[in-house]
Formats: structure tokens, sequence, C-alpha cells
């Protein structure tokens, strides 16, 4: 399959993470700038060899304003 179809590793930006072109979901497909009624999500994923020593996090953004 195309590198396109695939999620790719957030950390590493080498590696697969899933295959995401099958995904119909507008909130994901605004994500990638396409037409959509909604805001893109934010999805955040690692490959395998990324998640051996890293770990994904949600935390509350940090205010814009100073």
């Amino acid at each position: 399959m195309a590198w396109a179809d695939y999620k790719i590793c957030d950390l590493c930006g080498d590696s697969k993470v899933f295959y995401d072109a099958d995904i119909r979901d507008e909130r994901y497909q605004a994500t990638f700038g396409e037409e959509s009624r909604y805001d893109p999500i934010g999805l955040k994923a690692i490959c395998g060899e990324c998640n051996k020593t890293h770990e994904v996090v949600i935390v509350a953004r940090k205010s814009l304003s100073v």
C-alpha cells in the first residue's frame, strides 16, 4: 500500500502505525484538510518501536495569551 495510506509515527516519522485510507469519519478526514462540517480531531500515534521507549500523554493545552 502507498505510504500516504497510513498514519505515520508522530515521533520518528519513519514508520507506519495503522492503515487509515479506509477511514471515512469526517472528523478524521478534516484533520487532513478535507472539506467537513466538523472541526479536525487531534490524533497522535506512535509506532511499536517508539512505544518501547515513549508514551503518548494527554495534557491540557497551555494558554496562548501572555
